[in-house]
């Protein structure tokens, strides 16, 4: 089909048709009045989101946690225990309060949770939109823009080039070499040809025409592999093919995926489990025992062999089922599976006292044994409530959600660093990067590129000499060459700071773009100069591979032109003249001085395009093209062209580059440049920026030298290897193999759609936002927003940070579940039953889980970050530092909280603890162990927040306005459980005196130096 020379698609018929319920022009594209008509006929361009679960759905998952299932069966048992003895016995003092308590506490437990969750949910889905929504280039008001995806409207008219996925469905109007992977929707592995074959002027023709498998038909989601096009969109938002299947095409949500880090702490949290079950069941059994052997039920039992026979029989049957049907699901909910015989017959001992003490308790009940009956019943249910307390503080359950949330948040951050997080193992992987392979254009450089240098005519032109190159026979030449082998276009538009100017603004490759501008600057209209080209046979797009662009035309006369732009050596392979002074000249004789305008070029860091045409004294090589299947191969053997001249681009390096690749320097990060410029301009980059610092064993290649090593050999080399010049897609997939191989954990970016394979293979595949094409985005874990390098180092930045940060919290986590198992496992066994109720633990619980891990996971990069090396792939989430920290401070909190109640701190002399005593009589010394070990964790948080011996537990305190908020929220609503009667009732606690208050916050204050003392001695020990 004949190919256009303009903007917009070619049609010199009528201006306007009717169709689709749209009147519009072909060539001018929708005005915006018609396409907001057609908007609001057809609807906006949007999937409507797959249905979210209800919210009470949600909430009633939370109750699926096996910890809290135990806690409502341990509330059910409690309420029906009060119930006999205050209805049944008509016992006056009997007291709901216990019950409540926990009811309540399960409630807020799983309140808190939900509510977190939902939150993170919602954040994440508006980060999705933002990665949605992608730029797509439409012709509007007659000009070549580029819109939102969700403003494109049916009618139309989308351009398409090589890496673009496609916004809408719709129709083609006119292609160039159009190959589109539609493996989404057919499975097909290779990319399919597309062609139009319809009647162009028949919408209605066209719209019903419109199935997927026709050849003219493309589908939203579907990317072009190659070539590019016109196409009309037919239907939009859920209209579309893939508005169809969206079900099965869209989630949005949370990246349930697990990382690395997750299944690590996964492990970590089987085995801290194992440790908490265990120690449950043994206090189970030893309690259990103590209050049957203490009761007068069971002798009673024992002296009625026949009674005694049966409940036996009946304990021992209902235990082994109570193992099989019970506990053994439940430990293998919470990550402990029972698989040994040995072990399941130890789990069936306290299954069947338990059945046993219930059974003799209600025996006695029924026997005239009323009172010591219940009293039984209420010792066992006491063994029970002791044995859930230990598993609801050993049991990490809130662990993976806490880490989602972490990831979430970090996330979060990392976007407004202008890194789009893709994936969530992304914010974590980048930050374990020992190798960063970076493109050059747009990423080192501002991108802001400026034509500064003409070599034609046997002579060189800098900026200041161009009005003296317009006088040269080469300028036209040179015009066409730029002005038709070209896909870029220029947008005009007012500037709105200065109104009588026309602001310009580049749509398409930015080399392209800054060639068109520099033709605007020196008063020449490139549409003038594409819409006097004749008739377009052939064209071929460039690419990373091919490193030139060609368009071929045919007159009236049917002579052929042939116009190649690209890498100055790939256009001179196939030169066989130059122009000079007007006349085609053997190139041979000026080859010297051609090679060394490139030379001074490349060292000057310019980048270097060449231009040429078809020789018209040679041979027509190209009589042939536009005909067949080997245009591109007969472009690359072509002998007969005529060197034209060069461009010398200026692209100046980014000024915050150099100290980034600093940074990366002393962090332990190699750097690497792959860039398609040559090998000169490419080291003026890499010294510039300091890529290249001059120190021994430093390697800068081509892709041929690259070729030519082995991939024995290629691991040793990469990682001396620096630069890589006039690179291809394939040699980035080559490094990231052999730097795999040498265990680097890669970051790679990309932004060609011949990248992807790279971009997956790496660690970190890192997108460019400008730059980038579609296929690309899709295949990366993070999208630089500003294709700017800073924006990697800070992603690595903030990686570490996240591992750091979850480090942070999980080593205030571990020490709190220490504390909190060694008191609950301590007590009965030194005469404090429940030194914890199960209410108090589940508040614990709340600021250890949730509230901790928003304020430790907020906490904002430390500059030592930078300076350390990086993270290990294999690297354990709990350091020995941390693990011998967590023993010294949490050794000292168990002795101070034994010693308080013991010794009577901070109480009255009356209200010493006792052991024979009630808890009523007790509250007093109880509420104070409760209040000191909440008050610990006040201080012990601020620990947590320093990982090394030289950071103080203040550092950069004021920049975490979280933490200090969550901090502030936590006391005073442990202030006001204690002080508050009514509340202190359900939490088994008292109002305390300003003084205790004091003096508890005092004496805790000492967790601080004791965990400065543990800190140093890790350093000491070579631990941190």
């Amino acid at each position: 089909m004949t190919q256009n020379t303009q903007n917009t698609p070619a049609q010199d018929a009528a201006d306007t048709i009717e169709g689709l319920g749209v009147r519009y022009s072909l060539k001018l594209g929708l005005t915006t009045e018609q396409a907001n008509a057609s908007r609001e006929q057809h609807g906006r361009n949007v999937l409507t989101p797959p249905a979210r679960e209800p919210w009470w759905k949600e909430l009633l998952k939370k109750f699926d946690d096996p910890t809290i299932k135990i806690l409502i069966v341990a509330a059910v048992l409690s309420l029906l225990v009060t119930v006999i003895e205050k209805w049944g016995l008509h016992n006056e003092d009997a007291s709901f309060i216990d019950s409540i308590g926990i009811f309540l506490a399960v409630a807020l437990a799983t309140l808190v949770g939900f509510f977190s969750e939902r939150k993170s949910a919602k954040e994440f889905e508006a980060l999705n939109k933002i990665k949605e929504d992608v730029p797509i280039k439409v012709v509007r008001d007659g000009q070549l823009d580029k819109i939102s995806i969700h403003d494109i409207v049916v009618g139309d008219v989308v351009r398409l080039d090589s890496g673009d996925k496609l916004p809408a469905d719709g129709v083609l109007l006119e292609t160039t070499n159009l190959y589109v992977d539609q493996a989404t929707f057919t499975g097909e592995s290779v990319p399919v040809r597309k062609a139009p074959t319809s009647d162009a002027w028949n919408l209605e023709a066209l719209a019903a025409s419109a199935k997927l498998g026709n050849d003219d038909f493309v589908a939203r989601g579907t990317t072009v592999a190659d070539g590019r096009g016109w196409y009309l969109v037919t239907s939009v938002g859920d209209a579309t093919e893939m508005g169809k299947i969206a079900d099965a095409l869209s989630t949005v949500g949370i990246d349930d995926s697990e990382t690395p880090l997750m299944q690590k702490l996964g492990k970590l949290a089987q085995l801290i489990s194992a440790v908490g079950v265990s120690a449950a069941t043994l206090i189970f059994t030893i309690m259990s025992l103590l209050a049957a052997f203490k009761s007068d039920v069971v002798p009673e039992l024992f002296a009625r062999s026949g009674s005694a026979a049966a409940v036996v029989a009946i304990s021992v049957l209902l235990g082994v089922l109570l193992e099989r049907f019970a506990a053994k699901p439940f430990f293998k909910s919470i990550g402990v599976p029972v698989k040994s015989k040995l072990v399941a017959a130890i789990v069936v001992l306290p299954c069947a006292l338990a059945v046993f003490t219930i059974s003799a308790g209600v025996w006695g009940m029924t026997s005239g044994f009323s009172e010591p009956g219940v009293e039984l019943l209420k010792a066992i249910l006491l063994s029970f409530v002791v044995a859930v307390t230990i598993i609801v503080v050993s049991v990490p359950e809130g662990l993976p959600m806490m880490v989602t949330i972490s990831l979430a948040l970090n996330t979060m951050k990392m976007a407004r660093e202008n890194c789009l997080v893709r994936r969530l193992v992304a914010s974590e992987t980048i930050g374990s990067a020992t190798v960063i392979c970076t493109d050059k254009t747009g990423t080192l450089t501002e991108n802001k590129m400026t034509p500064v240098l003409v070599c034609a005519e046997g002579g060189s032109f800098e900026r200041a000499d161009f009005g003296a190159l317009k006088e040269k026979p080469a300028w036209p030449r040179f015009v066409q060459g730029v002005a038709v082998n070209s896909q870029a276009s220029l947008r005009f538009e007012e500037d709105p700071d200065v109104p009588s100017k026309q602001k310009v603004v580049g749509v398409g490759n930015p080399t392209e773009c800054a060639l068109l501008t520099f033709l605007h600057e020196q008063g020449v209209d490139y549409r003038e100069e594409r819409a006097k080209a004749p008739k377009r046979v052939y064209e071929l797009g460039h690419n990373s591979d091919r490193k030139f662009s060609v368009s071929a035309f045919e007159n009236e006369s049917g002579e052929q032109t042939c116009l190649v732009k690209g890498a100055p050596e790939r256009v001179m392979n196939c030169c066989s003249a130059v122009l000079i002074d007007g006349e085609v000249k053997p190139i041979e004789p000026y080859m010297e001085t051609i090679q060394k305008g490139l030379t001074e070029a490349s060292d000057a860091a310019l980048r270097v395009l060449g231009f040429s045409e078809k020789d018209p004294n040679a041979d027509d090589h190209c009589k042939n093209c536009g005909r067949g299947e080997q245009d591109e191969k007969l472009c690359f053997s072509c002998p007969n062209r005529c060197l034209i001249g060069f461009v010398g681009i200026q692209d100046p390096a980014r000024p915050e580059v150099p100290d980034a690749i600093k940074t990366c320097r002393e962090a332990g990060i190699q750097v690497k440049m792959i860039t398609g410029d040559a090998k000169p301009t490419a080291m003026a980059i890499a010294r510039n920026v300091g890529i290249l610092t001059g120190e021994e064993g430093e390697l800068s290649m081509t892709s041929e030298e690259l070729a030519l090593v082995s991939d024995d050999d290629l691991p040793d080399v990469a990682e001396k290897l620096r630069v890589v010049a006039r690179s291809t897609p394939s040699d980035k997939l080559r490094l990231v193999q052999a730097l795999h191989s040498k265990g680097e954990v890669v970051a790679m970016t990309g932004d060609g759609t011949n990248d992807a394979p790279a971009l997956k293979a790496a660690d970190v595949g890192l997108a460019m936002g400008i730059a980038g094409t579609e296929v690309s985005k899709e295949a990366s874990d993070i999208i630089l927003v500003d294709d700017n390098f800073k924006s990697v180092v800070t992603g690595v930045w903030w990686g570490r940070t996240l591992f750091q940060n979850i480090r942070r919290f999980l080593q205030f986590q571990l020490s709190v579940n220490f504390v909190a198992l060694l008191c609950a496992t301590i007590g009965p066994l030194v005469g404090i039953p429940l030194p914890l109720t199960v209410t108090q633990l589940l508040w614990i619980n709340i600021i250890m889980d949730t509230f901790a891990a928003l304020a430790l996971s907020t906490e904002p990069p430390r500059k030592y970050t930078m300076k350390e090396k990086p993270i290990p792939r294999d690297a354990n989430v709990v350091t020995g530092a941390m693990g011998l920290n967590i023993l010294v401070t949490g050794a000292y909190q168990v002795l101070f909280l034994f010693a308080t109640i013991f010794l009577g701190w901070f109480v009255d002399p009356e209200n010493v603890y006792r052991a024979n005593n009630t808890d009523a009589q007790n509250l007093e010394a109880l509420t104070v162990f409760f209040t000191v070990l909440v008050m610990f964790q006040f201080w012990h948080k601020f620990n947590c927040r320093s990982l090394r011996h030289d950071e103080g537990p203040f550092t950069q305190i004021m920049k975490n306005e979280l933490f200090l908020g969550v901090t502030l929220v936590t006391t005073v609503a442990q202030i006001l459980m204690v002080q508050i009667e009514p509340i202190g009732r359900f939490f088994r606690t008292c109002p305390l005196s300003l003084m205790q208050w004091v003096w508890i916050t005092i004496a805790t204050f000492t967790v601080i130096p004791v965990a400065w003392v543990g800190r140093w001695l890790c350093y000491k020990l070579g631990l941190e």
